[in-house]
């Protein structure tokens, strides 16, 4: 299962304040324009992440849900929160009698390596894997900075599309497969 990013808090932010009758009109224009921003490069980044794990993974079943849904997930709750290609929700997905593991964006253990921006794995109780099980795949942020100063518009894609082949190959690797 793969966590995309909601911005949920930061877009409950901009609406607050939105709502808010101490904000000023000059103020609030800009807030709604921070607020559909927000709201449009989460949707794009998050499609272009799904079209990447489509096209790179095929080690397991995936599934996509938001971040949000890690609440219900601790709670048990199997099914309702998972998402179709088109980022709606899909009532026909449940991980009722699977096993599953949580792939989510985070970063690595600072402690123990460089606190990159990755994927990180963990188990159906959320706990993070351990070696030898492969925990994490980092993003390679030079390539995407460097791409989006040069071609923003395949950024984002060349980024998750390497990190979904690269996930690929790492449980492939691991389980001996492919």
């Amino acid at each position: 299962m793969v966590c995309l990013p909601s911005n949920n808090n930061k877009i409950k932010a901009l609406s607050a304040l939105l709502d808010n009758p101490q904000v000023n009109e000059n103020e609030k224009k800009r807030i709604r324009k921070q607020l559909t921003t927000t709201e449009s490069e989460s949707r794009s980044d998050n499609l272009t992440t799904i079209v990447a794990f489509r096209q790179e993974y095929r080690f397991s079943e995936v599934y996509f849900t938001y971040d949000t849904a890690i609440t219900q997930l601790r709670k048990g709750i199997p099914d309702g929160y998972f998402l179709n290609d088109a980022l709606e929700t899909d009532p026909g997905v449940s991980l009722t009698g699977k096993t599953w593991f949580v792939l989510r964006m985070g970063y690595t253990d600072a402690t123990q390596n460089s606190g990159a921006e990755a994927f990180i794995l963990s188990d159906s109780s959320l706990n993070e894997l351990q070696p030898p099980f492969p925990a994490a795949v980092r993003l390679d942020n030079l390539s995407y900075l460097i791409n989006r100063a040069l071609a923003p518009e395949i950024a984002a894609r060349k980024r998750m599309t390497k990190a979904a082949r690269k996930l690929q190959e790492k449980l492939s690797d691991f389980y001996g497969n492919e």
